[in-house]
């Protein structure tokens, strides 16, 4: 039964310190609205329950005692949730205070919507182009992996597989969405079904987004003017295991939705090109376990707010990389500042509650 407007659905696995300033800037976002807010911890061993548990008892807790994989997860929220709009997003990311309203905004005014993606900003002040993409078919994910789409990055042709040609400000088609941030319909959720559970990890998000937009009239869309945090790879271990787990789901997908277009011996080179491009993941995996980057000492802003932004020492390129901000900041206004320093800062947040991570180095 729909009761409330909005439905927030995160999925964590040992991810405790980012999962926190992903549910503070959470609870932001929810005040004055009917809301809902599900986390499903697939078997953590840091203190992720005990202390949504006992600090974030406002959440929905569900604990699974094995790791029962990314999509399986979210569906069980997804059945339970009362939003009449759903909202997944990954533990380590950030939303800024008017977030929610402005998704709820948007879906009342545009009925037939399918899902929705908007732009997501690493902590590097980076735009994350997979906030923005196309249909994963054979041509555009081959150019995505052999490299030749940064040859032309605003070619429809050559980067189809992030939309390179659509303007990232800006609002689009976008037939491919990330479930590191996906909003979409209660009723579409119906219409499509969940997750597919035959992914573990990785491209469920893809298939299930590419069901959403055929399924909707108006298609998926992509909110370039919304923006949110999103420090990629906070939640999910560098290890071989998780790589496998990426390019065995690409195999998933395709034998799912391209093999029924093409012949047997075509579809072969398609999997042998997919095994080529793990090896190749695996050889950068270990070269960069052997890689150090020199991080300097952090600069921790306190209660940062609007009008103090500007007031960041001028010199402070050559003495810090790090600048954390408070999950009560004006985020907007923080991503704006992260996005026009982002050659001379590395940024994160923190949360004056959470003194693990304050002092983390």
């Amino acid at each position: 039964m729909i009761t409330t407007d909005i439905s927030v659905i995160i999925v964590s696995y040992n991810c405790c310190d980012v999962l926190q300033l992903a549910l503070d800037s959470v609870h932001n976002a929810i005040e004055g609205l009917n809301a809902d807010v599900y986390v499903v911890d697939n078997n953590s061993t840091d203190e992720t329950v005990d202390i949504l548990t006992e600090r974030y008892k406002w959440v929905n807790l569900l604990v699974n005692n094995v790791n029962v994989g990314f999509g399986r997860a979210n569906n069980m929220a997804m059945v339970r949730c009362k939003g009449r709009i759903v909202l997944l997003l990954n533990p380590d990311t950030v939303i800024p205070r008017n977030f929610l309203r402005s998704l709820i905004a948007y879906f009342d005014e545009n009925q037939n919507s399918g899902a929705v993606g908007v732009q997501m900003t690493n902590s590097s002040g980076v735009f994350l182009k997979e906030s923005k993409r196309g249909y994963t078919s054979i041509s555009n994910s081959l150019f995505k992996l052999t490299g030749l789409w940064r040859l032309a990055p605003h070619s429809e042709r050559l980067n189809g597989y992030y939309l390179g040609h659509e303007d990232r400000n800006s609002e689009c088609v976008a037939p491919v969405l990330s479930g590191a941030c996906m909003a979409f319909p209660h009723t579409l959720m119906k219409t499509t079904g969940l997750f597919d559970e035959a992914y573990f990890m990785y491209s469920e998000d893809i298939d299930l987004s590419w069901r959403m937009h055929i399924a909707s009239a108006q298609g998926n869309r992509y909110l370039g003017y919304l923006n949110m945090v999103h420090f990629k790879g906070q939640s999910t271990p560098q290890t071989i295991r998780y790589v496998y787990y990426f390019y065995a789901s690409m195999v998933t997908f395709v034998k799912k939705n391209e093999f029924k277009h093409h012949n047997s011996i075509f579809n072969y080179f398609i999997i042998l090109g997919i095994m080529v491009a793990f090896l190749l993941a695996v050889v950068r995996l270990y070269v960069r376990r052997f890689i150090k980057i020199f991080v300097r000492k952090r600069l921790i802003v306190k209660e940062l707010r609007v009008s103090d932004v500007a007031d960041i020492p001028h010199d402070a390129q050559s003495h810090y990389n790090v600048i954390l901000f408070d999950v009560d900041s004006d985020i907007e206004k923080v991503i704006k500042y992260m996005q026009s320093h982002k050659k001379q800062f590395h940024f994160g947040f923190y949360n004056k509650e959470n003194v693990s991570y304050i002092g983390r180095e």
